[in-house]
């Protein structure tokens, strides 16, 4: 009997034991600060002085780190990027076609292709340039060197993806020219945004679209129109199958013999409306050889809305 109230006594005991527990890990006083709070704060205190140490390691790597780094890039300058600076600023301050060349061999190239003579001592002087940006054009200006004399002074454009002859007269030359270049300088880019233009093929087709036909060339000797300067004739017919109206629609006439170009010539149609059609005659001078074919390609900068006689 004393052994069984002695178990219920401890059966009380653990049990209050047990509330009492209960009672302060619910605690919670006026401030909503629980004991559990207080346990948190305990062991943060307890370990504090390791997370001070963590801390520092985590700042000082982070420091070597960057250290490391900016010491990495000053000393790749030091070693290589002052002479990539060097190079730069020589190729900005150097205007000539190698600094051109350097800069755009991927997108644009020229070159000279020939002297034509086109009799009492004038000549045309013929490059052709190249560019091969698929989403950029370019205006530019150029001239020739002959005998170390600048010479024939021009300005041209060239749309994307294309090439086109580059022409200069010169008058009053007293010798054959020989051994001439072509130079292109003030090379400026501008590029085709994807939003105005998203398909540029397309774009140029719908724009360029004009259809040639009835070429034909007249030589000097046959057409009798000057006994003192050979006068050669060509003749076309051109419609405009666009839907645009051109204020200015220039043409380049382009004449071979076999595959040698003999002669270029640009022509100029004013006032060029949609669907018209317009017969041109033109005189070429010069004593040419035998005229096998005739090209005949717009040189309409089509980016220009100047070019527009209205909105469309």
């Amino acid at each position: 009997m004393m052994a069984q109230e002695q178990d219920n006594k401890i059966s009380d005991q653990q049990r209050r034991e047990r509330d009492l527990d209960k009672r302060v890990a619910e605690y919670k006083d006026i401030d909503g600060v629980s004991t559990k709070i207080l346990d948190i704060g305990a062991w943060y205190l307890a370990k504090r002085q390791l997370f001070f140490l963590g801390l520092v390691w985590t700042l000082s790597l982070a420091a070597v780190v960057l250290w490391s780094y900016s010491l990495y890039v000053f000393g790749y300058y030091l070693l290589v990027g002052i002479e990539q600076d060097r190079v730069t600023e020589a190729t900005l301050a150097d205007p000539g076609p190698m600094a051109i060349r350097r800069n755009l061999t991927e997108q644009f190239s020229y070159d000279f292709k020939t002297i034509i003579g086109l009799g009492a001592n004038r000549y045309d002087f013929i490059g052709l340039v190249n560019n091969q940006n698929p989403m950029a054009w370019a205006r530019f200006n150029y001239y020739f060197l002959l005998d170390g004399q600048r010479i024939a002074d021009g300005s041209s454009f060239i749309m994307p993806a294309s090439q086109k002859y580059i022409s200069g007269l010169v008058d009053n030359w007293p010798t054959v020219p020989e051994g001439a270049s072509m130079v292109v300088t003030d090379l400026q880019w501008t590029k085709i945004s994807p939003k105005q233009i998203a398909d540029w093929p397309a774009f140029n087709e719908q724009h360029l679209n004009f259809t040639v036909r009835d070429q034909k060339f007249t030589s000097a000797v046959n057409s009798a129109l000057s006994e003192k300067l050979p006068l050669n004739i060509v003749s076309f017919k051109v419609t405009n199958d666009t839907s645009f109206n051109y204020l200015e629609a220039p043409f380049q006439v382009a004449l071979y013999s076999g595959n040698q170009l003999v002669a270029i010539k640009n022509y100029v149609i004013n006032k060029f409306l949609t669907r018209a059609s317009k017969e041109v005659q033109m005189t070429i001078i010069g004593n040419l050889p035998n005229v096998t074919k005739i090209e005949v390609e717009p040189d309409i900068n089509i980016l220009d809305p100047n070019v527009y006689l209205n909105s469309n």
